[in-house]
C-alpha cells in the first residue's frame, strides 16, 4: 500500500483553518468564563481559592448562579442590586429581564479618616452581620464594617420607593483623627473611551454623548448645575461649580438608556463629592459623605436609583 502524503499547500490551509477555529473557540471560552466569573462575584471565594488571604466576610448564598457569592440583593424594575459577601455592592442595569453584566455601578460603604488635611478611606478589616442571606428581603438588612484604625460602622440597606436606601451609623472609633462615614459610587466609562480615544475625533464624542446630561444641585446655595457630557469641563470642581459638593446628582446615561439618581433623605445632612481624573465620560467616582453626628438623624440616608 502506498502512503498518502498531502502536499505542503494543503498542510498550510489545514493549519490555518485549525488555528482559526482554535482562536474562535478560545475567544468563546474566554467570554463565557468572563461572564461566569462576573456573575459569581468575580472573587471565587465561595470555592475557597483565596482561603486565608481575604478579610473575614459576610454570609454568602451558595445556590443560584445569579446570586452566588452575595449576602443580599434586590430585583428592581429595570435593575438588580446585590451586596456581596466581600462588602462590594453591584448595581446592574437590565435590558428586559437580563442583567447587563458588563455595565455595572460599583458601590462601597466606607469609613474615612482625616490626616494631613485630606480624607482617606480606611482599609477593610472585617465585615459581619447577625442576619442571614436574603433576596428581596422585606425588612432592612444591616452589616458592620470594621476598618484599620479601630473604627466600626453599621450600614443598613433596604429597598424603598423603587430605589436602594443606605443608612450608616458609627458604632465606635479609637482614633484621635476626625472620622466620617461615606458611600462610594463608581460610574464606569460605558463607551470605553479610554481604550479608543486615540482614534476618536470631536464629532465622534458629540455623536456618542449628545443628549447625555449630568445635573447636580450645589450644597452651598441649592443652585442646579448642568453639564452636557460631550463637552469637556475642566472647571467642574471650581468654586463656581461643585467644589463644595452637591446635595443631589442626576446623570442621564445614553449608553444604557437610564438615569442614575443619587439623593439624600434630607438635602442638608450630607453631601456628594465628585472625583474625576478626566472628563466625566471617562468615568468618575462619587462619595456621599456624612458626619457621624448628622448620621444619627432619622432622615440621614442615601438613595440610589436607576430609571
Amino acid at each position: 500500500m502506498g502512503f498518502f502524503a498531502p502536499d505542503k499547500h494543503e498542510l498550510r490551509r489545514n493549519a490555518k483553518q485549525t488555528n482559526t477555529l482554535d482562536h474562535v473557540n478560545l475567544s468563546l471560552r474566554l467570554s463565557l468564563i468572563a461572564v461566569t466569573m462576573f456573575e459569581m462575584k468575580r472573587r471565587l471565594l465561595f470555592l475557597g481559592i483565596l482561603t486565608g488571604l481575604a478579610n473575614a466576610e459576610l454570609p454568602q448564598m451558595s445556590e443560584g448562579s445569579e446570586w452566588l457569592g452575595y449576602f443580599t440583593g434586590w430585583e428592581g424594575r429595570g435593575w438588580d442590586y446585590g451586596f456581596g459577601a466581600d462588602g462590594e455592592g453591584l448595581l446592574f442595569p437590565k435590558k428586559g429581564r437580563q442583567r447587563r453584566v458588563h455595565e455595572v455601578f460599583r458601590i462601597y460603604p466606607r469609613i474615612q479618616e482625616q490626616w494631613s488635611d485630606k480624607w482617606h478611606s480606611r482599609s477593610t478589616v472585617d465585615w459581619s452581620s447577625d442576619q442571614g442571606t436574603s433576596i428581596n428581603p422585606s425588612k432592612p438588612v444591616s452589616a458592620t464594617l470594621e476598618v484599620k484604625g479601630e473604627s466600626k460602622a453599621q450600614f443598613t440597606q433596604t429597598y424603598s420607593g423603587g430605589k436602594i436606601l443606605i443608612k450608616p451609623k458609627l458604632l465606635e472609633t479609637k482614633t484621635k483623627n476626625p472620622v466620617r462615614l461615606a458611600v462610594e459610587i463608581k460610574v464606569m466609562d460605558f463607551e470605553r473611551v479610554k481604550k479608543k480615544k486615540d482614534k476618536l475625533k470631536e464629532k465622534d464624542y458629540k455623536k456618542m454623548f449628545k443628549g447625555e446630561r449630568f445635573e447636580a444641585v450645589r450644597s452651598t446655595d441649592g443652585k442646579k448645575v448642568t453639564f452636557d457630557l460631550y463637552e469637556k469641563h475642566d472647571d467642574l470642581m471650581s468654586p463656581e461649580k461643585l467644589a463644595d459638593g452637591a446635595s443631589e446628582i442626576s446623570h442621564k446615561i445614553k449608553y444604557i438608556k437610564k438615569t442614575l439618581e443619587l439623593e439624600q433623605g434630607n438635602p442638608k445632612v450630607g453631601k456628594f463629592e465628585i472625583k474625576a481624573s478626566g472628563p466625566l465620560y471617562e468615568g468618575y467616582r462619587v462619595f456621599w459623605v456624612i458626619d457621624p453626628e448628622m448620621a444619627k438623624k432619622s432622615d440621614a440616608y442615601l438613595t440610589i436609583g436607576l430609571k
